[in-house]
């Protein structure tokens, strides 16, 4: 062998010796929590203070002053799907909050089908043996390539550690449920602390998509154990959503720092709103009692309402004319992975819409049906829709509903809509705030 090739083997002889040295000392002091507790706190504090720099500096830096890169929010575990095909070795939690073009969110199969997460969940509720697994034969046989036998058993050492350590973790999951980070120390009794700063980091994909980035252990965990939702921080955005993020912060900070409703995808939570639909959603669904059919949103806006329709099991159709709406509207509604659709023209209503249990206009009726052109649409709409129920609000000036007949209210627009779409009763919903809620329907017959 010639001196150049000795050194090569010499100095990877040295690299395997050195890696195995580290693990062997990691081992060690795991066994003794005494003095590896103030090593455990010092690095912890130190990771944990560098990190929370690292995100505040970069908010700092986008110009955003709604983010909050180190926020922690619950997801559905059904929704982390897709695993963000990022480069080996890369961290969030070097680089918190970073925007990333590429296709690094575009991914096929769904974490749930891989092979090697469908053994790991097996192996946590004992229906495989870990030594059946392919994750845990690929750790062994790199033990078992060594061809030094005390580097041999320590990486053979270490693969079972790794066994322990996630058979604790389901112990614990099984009995906490998914906790972040700052809370398990508390939960896994005295001197334990979790080797990582972070939580499960997510990564925001070009169409809103949250993709796994790290901590993928932890969602299988919480996969086998059938955990609704877990602890997620965004560690990273495309550069294609962080376009649309930065149009939503732009329009926000031309109209008074909000946008007009509560937004639909957890990237947007930390952004105010002007218009809450939760409570009106509670409403109608407690007026529609049940019925089944489409509800027609002729004043969707951003769609807020279209979201929680549709969550309540309703066919939602939205209809927006105005292109700017249209975008927000489309963009949020695919982020969200929701079906319902939206439309510009009210003649095109009856190609999507069979059977129409509602038709909603709830944002400023009494000023939208003011305009001719508006009247003439809504008009057109509810004559083709023949809705059972149309729900709008109209300023509170109008004081209450005259006997429950439509035709006798003060309010214009309510008068309007009952004659068109051939309704004759109104009452006004139980609700707050500067309007009322009018809900039209026809007569219970007994």
């Amino acid at each position: 062998m010639t001196p150049v090739g000795q050194r090569v083997d010499l100095a990877e002889e040295a690299r395997r010796t050195l890696a195995a040295t580290r693990v062997a000392l990691q081992l060690a002091l795991r066994d003794k929590p005494g003095p590896s507790i103030w090593l455990q706190e010092a690095r912890r504090a130190w990771r944990l203070a560098s990190f929370r720099t690292r995100a505040w500096l970069a908010d700092r830096a986008s110009g955003d002053p709604y983010l909050e890169t180190t926020r922690l929010f619950c997801v559905p575990t059904s929704s982390l799907r897709h695993r963000a095909q990022l480069p080996y070795g890369y961290s969030p939690t070097k680089h918190p909050g970073a925007v990333v073009p590429g296709d690094w969110d575009l991914e096929g199969s769904t974490m749930e089908e891989w092979p090697c997460w469908v053994e790991f969940r097996e192996a946590l509720r004992g229906e495989r043996q870990w030594c059946e697994t392919a994750w845990f034969n690929s750790l062994m046989s790199k033990a078992k390539g060594e061809d030094n036998a005390w580097r041999r058993r320590v990486f053979e050492a270490a693969a079972e550690r790794r066994i322990r350590d996630y058979e604790c973790l389901y112990d614990s999951m099984c009995k906490y449920g998914c906790l972040p980070q700052h809370e398990i120390a508390g939960k896994r009794g005295p001197g334990y602390r979790p080797y990582d700063v972070d939580d499960i980091s997510v990564g925001v994909g070009r169409t809103g998509e949250l993709l796994l980035c790290q901590g993928g252990h932890r969602v299988e965990v919480a996969r086998a154990l059938g955990i609704k939702a877990v602890p997620v921080w965004i560690g990273l955005r495309h550069s294609e959503w962080w376009a649309f993020r930065t149009r939503v912060v732009a329009y926000a900070q031309a109209h008074g720092g909000k946008v007009p409703e509560q937004l639909c995808h957890p990237d947007l939570e930390t952004i105010p709103f002007s218009f809450d639909c939760s409570g009106v959603l509670t409403l109608i669904s407690a007026a529609l009692g049940g019925e089944a059919g489409a509800v027609v949103d002729a004043a969707p806006g951003w769609g807020s309402l279209l979201h929680g329709l549709e969550q309540l099991g309703f066919s939602a159709v939205g209809l927006s004319a105005d292109p700017g709406e249209r975008m927000f509207l489309e963009r949020l509604r695919d982020a969200n992975a929701r079906s319902f659709r939206v439309i510009d023209d009210p003649c095109a209503v009856d190609a999507v819409c069979e059977r129409c249990a509602a038709m909603l206009l709830l944002r400023g009726a009494d000023r939208r049906l003011a305009a001719a052109d508006e009247r003439e649409r809504v008009v057109e709409l509810l004559r083709r829709v023949r809705p059972r129920h149309v729900f709008l609000d109209c300023s509170n000036g109008y004081g209450e509903a005259c006997g429950g007949r439509a035709a006798d209210c003060p309010s214009p627009a309510v008068r309007l809509c009952a004659k068109a779409a051939g309704l004759q009763n109104v009452e006004i919903l139980p609700g707050d705030g500067a309007t009322l809620l009018y809900h039209l329907h026809t007569p219970t017959v007994a």
